[in-house]
């Protein structure tokens, strides 16, 4: 609700304020900046140059700007917490990026043959080592199905161990 003084220095609860006896206040509104009947802020406004500075007319334009200023605080506050967000994520993305980096240098560099699939069962990736030792270069393993290229007897074994990780999740 808002609070008008039409002569503050002449209101039975402001005549002894220090404040107002020293600044000679003569006018005061005070307005609460709502928002969804969330309380952001308050206006407060004083005139010391004459009484009834704060007109019918003059506090509903005031009502007006103070809704404005309220839809402003709170797209601000939005923004302010988006920017965050975005701040927050491009962290967590910068360090995703650096650990699958380092993740691929360690599957590069390691001795031991590695190569990853698709659910579909086409290879995605294969390090040095498998390229050693099949002979084939990386760019002859992408996309090939791994079926293609593992002896029959394997790929029921491969079902098997792949199908106790999806039941287990171990």
């Amino acid at each position: 609700k808002d609070l008008i003084l039409i002569n503050a220095g002449s209101d039975d609860v402001y005549t002894r304020d220090s404040y107002v006896i020293k600044n000679h206040i003569q006018s005061v509104l005070c307005m609460p900046l709502l928002q969804h009947g969330t309380l952001l802020g308050v206006i407060y406004l004083e005139n010391n140059h004459i009484s009834g500075a704060f007109t019918p007319d003059r506090v509903e334009v005031l009502g007006i700007l103070t809704a404005q200023a309220a839809i402003s605080i709170q797209n601000a506050t939005l923004y302010e917490n988006l920017k965050n967000e975005i701040a927050e994520r491009s962290e967590a993305e910068e360090a995703l990026r650096e650990s699958e980096a380092k993740y691929r240098k360690i599957l590069e560099e390691m001795e031991d043959a590695y190569c990853e699939t698709d659910l579909s069962g086409k290879i995605v990736f294969v390090n040095e080592s498998v390229c050693r030792t099949t002979g084939y270069s990386k760019e002859e393993f992408r996309n090939l199905d791994f079926r293609k290229i593992t002896p029959e007897e394997d790929i029921s074994r491969i079902y098997e161990y792949y199908g106790v990780i999806f039941k287990t999740g171990n």
